[in-house]
């Protein structure tokens, strides 16, 4: 997948997508700017990533968009409708401005948008005819502000043709591309639940936070799902590939308790030789999920999507954040120069053997990491063994019918 440096700024990326771009540092700025002391103060809300030239640059930050795989409660009424319910009001059509369509869905019937991004707006579609007939989906339109941008048409493409060509059990199901005159649209599965990131969020909003059964079955899905991209265990996969952008918004928990890693935007195919060079410079992900090699725009192996997996379970188990700071820069001075409090010390109660997990995933070099998604698996599930601490879909379910917001506006 090609990514070419932009003339000038380009909108954000896909929805729960964040991206920023600079020039390639030198060691020396590095080196500059990690002498400042870092402040291991509570971090504030995550930042998704803006463009920022260097170290004096500007910080940018992009809100957080809906959870496309949620379907609001407006959908979910619409969905539950009897079969007699009137014909010709289900074929109303779903308009634009001045009463055009939205646009042309070919055989898909548009049931509500559900949010808009800076490269894409995601709806909820009734396919009408074809294989998926009978079904409903989630419908991704590339914005046709951006249909002459070769590099956005081009993303979006590999996007889909890779996941497509990607099946897991804990992999979203991409359908395939869709091409009517000039548009284009991906076709993907619809999730019922909600995203990590929103869960845990939701229960430390009550002064609680998520079971340890829950956690242990949502690592152990993220892990599953990581080592199928990255071809350890035995995988499968027709190809080897980084996801690019392992956080907590990009992995869905349903409300039959699976796990759905989303969202392959950013996922690079890996070279013979297990890396993906870093292309041009260019510096792409959510910064507090960066590795320190990605943070540097230094080529990348799965240890990457490792080290972003590994933040993603010290913020599950602590029950706060790790690296977010209020600015963009700040988060990422921090992913390179703070190391991980020790986890007893936020959670007196952490299963044994946890901490010394979390101390191997999220060391800064990548040598000094588990070698695979696999290995750093079977390490989890050991410290639950140990734990005797029980894990599975319904621990999970439970807390995402528990903590699940009611539903998210849609525009009809």
């Amino acid at each position: 997948m090609r990514h070419d440096r932009p003339n000038k700024p380009r909108p954000e990326l896909p929805f729960l997508i964040g991206e920023a771009e600079s020039e390639l540092w030198s060691d020396e700025a590095w080196d500059a700017a990690l002498a400042q002391p870092v402040e291991i103060s509570q971090p504030g809300a995550r930042k998704k990533a803006g463009t920022h030239g260097g170290p004096q640059a500007q910080d940018k930050t992009h809100p957080s968009a809906p959870n496309p795989f949620a379907p609001p409660s407006p959908v979910a009424e619409a969905l539950s409708r009897s079969a007699s319910e009137s014909g010709e009001a289900r074929r109303k059509p779903i308009s634009g401005r001045f009463g055009k369509p939205a646009f042309d869905a070919g055989e898909f019937r548009l049931v509500a948008r559900l949010a808009t991004g800076g490269m894409s707006e995601v709806w909820l579609a009734d396919a009408l005819q074809g294989e998926l007939a009978g079904q409903t989906v989630v419908l991704k339109r590339l914005l046709p502000a951006l249909r002459a941008d070769e590099g956005s048409v081009e993303r979006f493409r590999a996007e889909a043709l890779l996941g497509a060509a990607l099946r897991h059990e804990n992999l979203a199901v991409t359908f395939g591309l869709r091409e009517r005159g000039l548009e284009l649209f991906l076709v993907q599965e619809l999730l019922g639940g909600e995203t990590l990131g929103l869960l845990a969020a939701a229960a430390r909003k009550r002064n609680e936070r998520l079971s340890l059964a829950a956690l242990l079955h949502a690592a152990d899905g993220l892990l599953a799902a990581l080592a199928f991209l990255h071809g350890d265990g035995g995988s499968q996969a027709p190809v080897r590939v980084i996801h690019g952008d392992v956080n907590p918004d990009n992995v869905v928990c349903t409300f039959d308790g699976g796990v759905k890693l989303i969202d392959f935007g950013l996922a690079q195919t890996l070279r013979p030789d297990g890396t993906v060079a870093s292309p041009d410079g260019a510096l792409r992900g959510t910064p507090a999920y960066m590795s320190p090699e990605q943070v540097k725009s230094r080529p990348l192996s799965a240890r990457s999507d490792l080290f972003s997996a590994g933040v993603v379970l010290w913020e599950l188990f602590a029950n706060r954040p790790l690296f977010a700071a209020e600015s963009e820069f700040e988060t990422l001075r921090r992913v390179l120069n703070l190391t991980a409090p020790p986890l007893r010390a936020v959670w007196p109660h952490s299963p044994t053997g946890l901490e010394r997990l979390l101390v191997r995933a999220l060391a800064k070099g990548p040598a000094q990491r588990f070698s695979t998604a696999s290995e750093l698996r079977e390490s989890l599930r050991q410290v639950a063994r140990q734990q005797a601490a029980a894990s599975g879909p319904d621990a999970l379910a439970a807390e995402v019918i528990r903590l699940a917001p009611k539903g998210v506006k849609a525009e009809r």
